[in-house]
């Protein structure tokens, strides 16, 4: 299996090899990617170094030529589903992906990832929250790899990967109302995902002068406006009723980045615990402190979960 992690800033992907003992590592690796803003543009970035990264999987001779991706959620789709009650878990997927197609005609359900934003425990209670990759770039991620031999079997979010590493680390379950913020530059989109007693909701959004935020996509707006998320990111989030703020971050030499991510108020996403329980090595560079570490959360959530 190899994974591959995109953000609006680079590229950082892995894979498996096995040495004499017969006993399989993974190794990470990170491309910087030049990102003017412009989608056109973006794709044509994301494509060339793809074409590097697979030329460097041919070159350790890899057998399984499975392929999972995570993708930012900027560059993505969002839409919001309805179901009824009493679904079983194969109908609500199936529910889920035919709204997509009334919307979307022609979507491949392969790359639609489907979220529950309820706190019941009975599936089909609720809303889902669905991300759609655009047809553009799914298409450019799909023929480059398909044209070097790889198969992409999953596409992810990586804000959402992140959130899996959590899972996997850390006692979230201890906290009722708790955040996980994707650290942007200072001129790009934040996003932002809040979690209430187990329903999940998405913010994107800006900053603006005098500590002011323009929001873009939110999935909750009668509970969480522009004035919740400026009380929880320039003053306390336990303020806002907050028990935990967690980040990380794809751009942490950033010299905003630097200061917002050392606030007291979060806690860095370390996502080395589940790195080591995969067997996964990284270059000394990334590991000088835990600001820098954080970047690898998203790819960290792929291999957990897509090993």
């Amino acid at each position: 299996m190899q994974w591959i992690s995109i953000s609006e800033y680079s590229i950082i992907y892995g894979f498996c090899e096995t040495n004499s003992n017969d006993d399989t590592i993974s190794r990470i690796y990170k491309k910087n990617l030049v990102n003017t803003g412009d989608s056109v543009f973006f794709e044509k970035e994301v494509k060339r170094l793809l074409k590097q990264i697979v030329n460097n999987f041919n070159k350790e001779s890899l057998v399984d030529k499975r392929v999972t991706v995570s993708i930012p959620v900027s560059r993505a789709r969002l839409f919001l589903n309805k179901l009824d009650n009493g679904l079983s878990e194969e109908e609500v997927g199936s529910a889920l992906d035919w709204k997509i197609n009334q919307v979307l005609p022609g979507n491949e359900t392969l790359f639609t990832q489907h979220y529950p934003l309820h706190n019941d425990d009975s599936v089909g209670d609720g809303q889902f929250l669905s991300l759609i990759i655009s047809h553009s770039l799914r298409k450019t991620l799909v023929n480059t790899l398909a044209q070097a031999g790889y198969e992409p079997i999953m596409m992810d979010i990586s804000l959402f990967s992140a959130y899996e590493v959590l899972r996997k680390s850390f006692p979230i379950n201890a906290y009722n109302r708790w955040g996980v913020w994707e650290m942007a530059k200072e001129n790009d989109s934040q996003n932002l995902l809040i979690i209430d007693n187990g329903a999940v909701s998405f913010i994107s959004f800006s900053f603006l002068d005098n500590n002011e935020v323009v929001i873009h996509q939110n999935t909750n707006p009668e509970k969480l406006n522009a004035d919740f998320v400026e009380n929880l990111i320039f003053k306390n989030y336990k303020n806002a009723n907050f028990d935990k703020m967690f980040v990380y971050s794809n751009a942490p030499n950033n010299v905003f980045v630097q200061n917002q991510i050392k606030s007291e108020n979060q806690i860095i996403i370390n996502p080395i615990p589940v790195l080591s329980n995969q067997k996964v090595q990284l270059e000394k560079k990334y590991l000088s402190d835990k600001y820098i570490v954080s970047q690898f959360a998203a790819i960290a959530g792929l291999i957990a979960r897509y090993r």
